[in-house]
């Protein structure tokens, strides 16, 4: 029977785009987050900020009170920096900074390069935790 002898590759072919599409990976080195827009579930020491036009890769940037954090910006679409409100954090793209806040609470993160119309928008926090 023809139908029968289509049905394996058929399923394999199947079994193979589903295990490519769901597979795929992430190359962020953010610990535990989810892209897009989501939030950092715990704080990291390591954390690269990707930034595209109007919006930061992530929420919110978790990070303990006391411990030095290695602080990346990476453009991905368009130019960026950053600049963190109530501390002197500022990122450059491409550069890894070394930064310990002092004190807890949580920090307003803006682009500091004006990119565009969506440019006032571009805004992300930091939340540093006991």
């Amino acid at each position: 029977m023809k139908a029968s002898k289509w049905a394996l590759p058929v399923i394999g072919a199947a079994i193979v785009i589903g295990l490519t599409a769901c597979g795929g990976g992430s190359d962020n080195t953010n610990d535990n987050n989810t892209a897009g827009g989501g939030t950092m579930a715990e704080p990291s020491n390591n954390i690269t900020i990707k930034a595209t036009d109007w919006k930061f890769d992530m929420a919110e940037y978790k990070v303990k009170k006391g411990e030095t954090v290695k602080f990346t910006l990476k453009n991905e679409k368009g130019n960026h920096g950053v600049g963190v409100v109530n501390s002197d954090l500022k990122l450059e793209n491409n550069k890894t900074v070394e930064y310990k806040f002092d004190n807890a609470g949580t920090y307003e993160m803006i682009c500091n390069i004006p990119c565009g119309q969506g440019h006032a928008q571009m805004k992300a926090k930091i939340v540093v935790v006991e």
